[in-house]
């Protein structure tokens, strides 16, 4: 497959930018909703209300700004499957397939989070807080126990490098370990049904900011991965390295 029938600038605008893009609006979106850090399981129904009718239009601004940043999460991860389906160099590239499925799946339950919490946000005072506590609850559900969707495609990613032949490999191999050791960080989140305080709540240090973190680390390094392997691949078709080629079995 022909780097430049990809077109290596959009390449790299779609997944360093959408990494980056996609943190820092991710990040700035529910920190401006309130939301970075949780409000916990154990916040009073009332209380919990009360925190989102305060500054009502920022909050919810923070949850647009949160939304539009996720959407960027579906560019990025076009570009990775379509690494994997170089990787993969048959006809038949199954893990290329179930990185799409994954994929359109992880955003769908990725933008369920912010849509749940504009919609706890949007009449707060006007109805029950208990009603208002459990769409809030919900999104965070749909944020966090998606995780297996998230967990089974960085094991695919880890999977594809693992087997892919080219000399150098088209992404190196800390990469693979990275993204292993950031589908086992989603692990904890598993426990949020259980508990409403402490480590395995959905606020807690290991069921949302291990997670939370590993996932920020590596979009941006897969993303950084990705851009050296575009431009090894430029030098490669100007004949100043050695081009990367699949070994024979």
């Amino acid at each position: 497959m022909d780097l430049y029938a990809l077109n290596p600038k959009l390449l790299r605008l779609l997944s360093m930018g959408s990494a980056i893009g996609l943190v820092v609006m991710m990040c700035a979106g529910m920190s401006m909703a309130g939301l970075l850090p949780p409000p916990g399981p154990d916040m009073p129904a009332v209380d919990l209300a009360r925190h989102l009718a305060e500054d009502a239009t920022l909050k919810r601004t923070g949850i647009l700004i949160c939304m539009i940043g996720i959407a960027l999460y579906g560019t990025w991860c076009a570009v990775i499957t379509l690494w994997i389906r170089r990787m993969e160099e048959g006809r038949f590239p199954v893990i290329a397939w179930a990185s799409a499925i994954l994929c359109g799946c992880g955003v769908c339950v990725f933008e369920a989070g912010p849509l749940l919490w504009v919609v706890a946000a949007f009449r707060p005072l006007e109805i029950s807080p208990e009603i208002t506590q459990a769409i809030y609850e919900l999104g965070w559900f749909a944020f966090l126990y998606s995780w297996p969707t998230f967990t089974l495609w960085f094991f695919l990613i880890a999977v594809a490098i693992f087997r892919d032949k080219h000399v150098p490999t088209l992404l190196p191999r800390w990469v693979a370990y990275l993204a292993i050791w950031t589908g086992v960080s989603y692990f904890p989140a598993a426990l949020i049904g259980y508990f409403k305080s402490g480590l395995f709540a959905f606020n807690g240090l290991g069921a949302f900011w291990l997670p939370f973190v590993a996932f920020c680390i590596l979009m941006v390094s897969i993303s950084f991965a990705m851009v050296q392997s575009i431009k090894r691949e430029q030098l490669q078709a100007e004949g100043t390295v050695r081009v990367a080629e699949p070994v024979s079995s």
